[in-house]
């Protein structure tokens, strides 16, 4: 079993690097060489950014360093939520055997990986394919036999064919007066705690998930399905 999670646009120097290498050097490679060929204005209008976050990404892709070990690079809601640094030994150690990163650049990211800094989200497109579609050709086969517990957006989830890869998505919902809402910064809280929850209580299959109570959702055995897990929260 693995649980698959989204990467932040957000990233910081980790001071060290990590112990393994990245699966797909040779596509990642590739990707980059194609970005090095992008100047600041070209970024600005890939990324749709300002010129700000276009200036530091070139300077990234034109000196890109692998340095950082992943796991303490990654600084968005989600991580912060999941805040592996506070986690003992038993608990960093089952996520780095359990959790995947997908990735733009990478295709999927170990938390023990060595990785540079980037911005690469998987919704772009590139030699005009969603890179989800440059990266599916490798990360379909690799995950086959896997059972796999989506917590990533869609954007990433995408790039594995799940006619082929049995996944599991997991959904989190705002009761509110019985509309339900699912407000993206609480998913990316929620998905971070859920993470935190498998790697403390060292979860092995997925039915397990089903006791669940963090911050008071529960799993809803209705609105769920075998390939959807939904958990409800009254507010």
């Amino acid at each position: 079993m693995k649980i698959i999670i989204a990467p932040s646009k957000t990233m910081i120097e980790t001071g060290s690097p990590g112990t393994t290498s990245p699966l797909f050097p040779d596509k990642s490679q590739a990707l980059l060489d194609h970005l090095k060929q992008f100047d600041k204005n070209d970024l600005a209008a890939f990324f749709s950014v300002n010129e700000t976050i276009a200036s530091e990404n070139y300077s990234r892709f034109q000196n890109f360093d692998a340095r950082h070990k992943a796991m303490d690079a990654y600084t968005g809601f989600q991580f912060k939520h999941l805040d592996a640094p506070s986690l003992d030994a038993a608990s960093r150690n089952y996520l780095e055997k359990h959790l995947y990163i997908m990735s733009g650049l990478y295709g999927i990211v170990r938390p023990t990986d060595t990785i540079g800094l980037y911005r690469l989200p998987m919704g772009l497109k590139l030699d005009g394919m969603f890179l989800k579609d440059h990266w599916k050709p490798l990360l379909t086969p690799y995950l086959k036999g896997e059972t796999i517990i989506n917590l990533a957006s869609k954007e990433y989830s995408d790039a594995i064919d799940s006619d082929l890869v049995q996944i599991i998505t997991v959904v989190f919902k705002l009761d509110d007066q019985g509309k339900l809402k699912s407000p993206a910064m609480e998913n990316k809280k929620m998905r971070g705690k859920m993470v935190r929850f498998m790697a403390e209580n060292k979860i092995e299959k997925p039915e397990n998930l089903t006791s669940f109570t963090v911050d008071n959702y529960r799993f809803d055995p209705h609105l769920s399905t075998d390939d959807t897990y939904v958990y409800i929260k009254k507010v």
